[in-house]
């Protein structure tokens, strides 16, 4: 016979295995639809065709603390690829986590497709928890490093100093 010790640790156990398929499917649910594309609204649905233009600009909630920036992209495959790696980044963990300084410095990036007036829009933080936001401020992605911003630099041709002046996040 198990014993109450035994009880609430199977209880646990079936509990977090729950909860872990749960936050899983969850997971990979929003994984897949954000991969897929996003609409006007930065809300992830099916994507159309691959988007074509990208244009990104610096903004910053502290003012002085980063110097005006905008570029742009027409190099269709290399915005296409820099979108999909964005969607490809892990979402963010479940529960309370805690990030580094935030410098208020956020880039907005604007993809569009050929002859569609809707833009959609994402943000990254460049400091911070380093989140992707879709247009409604909803973090789901994380994980921004050097590399993205070593790929976006590329993609505007510009240089990464132009980019992110200060030390890159590692």
């Amino acid at each position: 016979m198990p014993t109450e010790m035994t009880r609430a640790v199977r209880f646990l156990m079936v509990s977090c295995l729950v909860v872990a398929c749960g936050g899983k499917a969850a997971s990979e649910s929003a994984s897949a639809t954000g991969a897929a594309g996003a609409s006007a609204t930065g809300t992830p649905s099916a994507a159309s065709q691959p988007f074509d233009t990208l244009r990104v600009e610096r903004v910053t909630s502290i003012p002085g603390n980063a110097t005006p920036f905008t570029g742009a992209s027409q190099d269709a495959h290399g915005v296409q690829a820099f979108y999909d790696r964005l969607m490809l980044l892990p979402p963010p963990p479940d529960g309370i986590w805690h990030c580094g300084l935030d410098l208020g410095v956020r880039y907005r990036l604007a993809f569009r497709r050929a002859n569609e007036a809707t833009v959609t829009t994402l943000s990254i933080d460049a400091a911070g928890c380093r989140m992707v936001y879709d247009a409604n401020e909803q973090g789901f992605a994380r994980g921004v490093s050097e590399a993205i911003y070593r790929e976006l630099a590329s993609l505007l041709g510009v240089q990464e100093a132009d980019i992110y002046p200060v030390p890159l996040p590692r």
